[in-house]
């Protein structure tokens, strides 16, 4: 169901977004709403026309996880994905999105995915490259939106999580990031801020408080070589069910198992375990 307002600015935007583009990310940690956001994109290019695609962060990333390779080398800890997990799904991703290109090459194909990109979640999608996916993802048909939710829109979709969690209407919703993933996502975002210079240090040994103007800043920075808007967002939206209630979708590409392979072992041949995890732990130079 379609839920975005009528009269609002950010329908009237999304509606232009997905008669034009043909790739659209949603970027941002978890808990900032952007399952709802893809969900009311993918509705409402259905309802201009367009054949919707997915891509998902934790459908690519299951299918590295879930393999034989995967859970023999690298089992998630703690609800946590390790570095080499993290790094090969991002690897792939950007062959990904280019094998989605040449196999639905019609300009009624929408590609409308999330790109969570802390903790280098997908961060080589907006990563500038010299490869066959570079213009596509910097080019005119694509589009990436950082939504910054205010600190009561905030608090509300962490109690809606919980909620979620506690009691999945769908499957993805077993999935979504545990209390502890959101946390130390976002503690990750406010000291990239304190390093770029876009906030005084916080000295504290409690909880980091969530600052949608450090939040939006650091997206800012990261999608600097991307088609990029920052939506500063103060709207009370009800989902009806589900955000991950969504019919016809047409594919959600993600790696075969041959694919899950190839990568890893490239992976391993070309890095040692300290250069994966120095890579990830420098996940935001872009």
């Amino acid at each position: 169901m379609i839920i975005l307002p009528e009269n609002s600015e950010l329908r009237r935007l999304f509606e232009k977004t997905v008669k034009q583009k043909r790739f659209v990310f949603i970027a941002g940690i978890p808990g900032v709403g952007k399952s709802l956001y893809v969900q009311q994109l993918a509705l409402l290019a259905q309802k201009a026309g367009r054949v919707v695609h997915l891509f998902q962060y934790d459908v690519t990333r299951m299918a590295f996880e879930n393999s034989p390779i995967g859970q023999e080398r690298y089992p998630e800890i703690n609800g946590f994905t390790q570095p080499p997990m993290r790094k090969a799904v991002g690897m792939w991703a950007r062959e990904g999105i280019v094998q989605w290109h040449h196999k639905y090459g019609g300009q009624q194909h929408i590609l409308i995915g999330e790109v969570p990109l802390v903790g280098n979640r997908l961060i080589e999608l907006v990563q500038k490259g010299f490869d066959p996916a570079e213009p596509l993802l910097s080019g005119d048909l694509a589009q990436f939106f950082t939504p910054v939710p205010s600190k009561r829109i905030r608090q509300k979709i962490e109690e809606a999580r919980k909620a979620s969690i506690a009691n999945p209407r769908n499957e993805k919703e077993v999935k979504d990031a545990e209390p502890q993933v959101l946390k130390e996502n976002w503690e990750q975002t406010f000291k990239l801020a304190e390093t770029l210079g876009l906030i005084e240090p916080f000295d504290s040994d409690g909880d980091v408080p969530y600052e949608p103007a450090a939040y939006a800043g650091v997206f800012e920075h990261l999608l600097k070589h991307r088609p990029a808007r920052t939506l500063h967002l103060d709207l009370d939206l009800k989902p009806q069910g589900s955000v991950y209630d969504l019919e016809n979708i047409a594919s959600e590409p993600h790696a075969t198992p041959t694919e899950v392979t190839r990568i890893i072992e490239k992976m391993e041949k070309t890095m040692t375990r300290e250069m994966i995890d120095a890579a990830v732990d420098d996940w935001y130079n872009v």
